[in-house]
């Protein structure tokens, strides 16, 4: 069986065009014979309503930290409800998945919790009926069964930690940019996208501010080798490939 990661951030599934742009990315990949899983960002950034940041504005700094992961929670889970239902509408055998099937096992350091183990055995069961799971990003589930969220960049983290205990092939990070570029391109019309780069380089670029893809994910994937893909949702070539170099 051949899978593929897929993770899209908020600028991809705010709005109807970036959704569907994704799930032609996804038809393609099942159309290639991969079963695959898709891990989603909440919708947009602040101001859009089920933004992470619009949630976080919604209390005051007195709230649990347990309360807050609860609530950051919703906004990749509707993501995912909502991608799933559009996939669906297009063909696409596919489900969601909640928090608890996600697999990611973490400690009870709630609004930046870290991975304890990976629990995915039944991902590949349910691979038996459906080709695409759709998975909300940025959280797992304590060893006592509460949601926790992964911190800034968590979707990434997920990505990086289901290929990897999943054997994909392949896991791509798809943004509104074409993959790691020179400079800004909001900042300097003459950046060119660098076709290929080693973990240890996109990790001083993240160290540096560099926000293509989250410095936790890149070292997770370092870590695995994970096969890594930088992307844009917005276009069809490979963009940045990550590997030893």
């Amino acid at each position: 069986m051949k899978i593929l990661v897929m993770k899209f951030g908020g600028t991809s599934v705010v709005d109807e065009a970036g959704r569907m742009a994704m799930i032609r990315h996804v038809i393609r990949e099942v159309e290639a014979g991969f079963k695959v899983v898709v891990v989603v960002s909440a919708m947009g950034r602040l101001g859009s309503p089920y933004a992470t940041d619009t949630l976080s504005s919604l209390v005051s700094t007195s709230v649990l930290p347990k309360e807050s992961d609860r609530l950051l929670s919703c906004g990749e889970v509707i993501s995912s409800i909502v991608t799933s239902d559009l996939a669906r509408r297009k063909g696409l055998n596919v489900t969601s998945l909640a928090p608890i099937e996600i697999g990611i096992i973490t400690d009870g350091n709630y609004t930046d919790a870290n991975i304890l183990r990976m629990d995915t055995a039944h991902l590949i069961k349910k691979f038996e009926t459906y080709d695409v799971l759709i998975a909300p990003g940025f959280m797992g589930v304590s060893k006592e069964g509460f949601i926790t969220t992964l911190g800034r960049g968590g979707s990434d983290t997920s990505a990086v930690a289901l290929g990897a205990s999943l054997n994909a092939d392949h896991v791509d990070v798809y943004s509104d940019v074409p993959g790691v570029m020179t400079a800004d391109p909001k900042v300097d019309p003459d950046a060119v996208l660098i076709p290929e780069m080693s973990y240890d380089a996109l990790i001083r670029m993240a160290e540096g501010g560099a926000r293509v893809i989250h410095l936790k994910a890149i070292k997770l994937a370092k870590a695995h080798r994970i096969n890594l893909r930088l992307r844009s949702t917005f276009r069809e070539d490979v963009g940045t490939t990550v590997g030893e170099r």
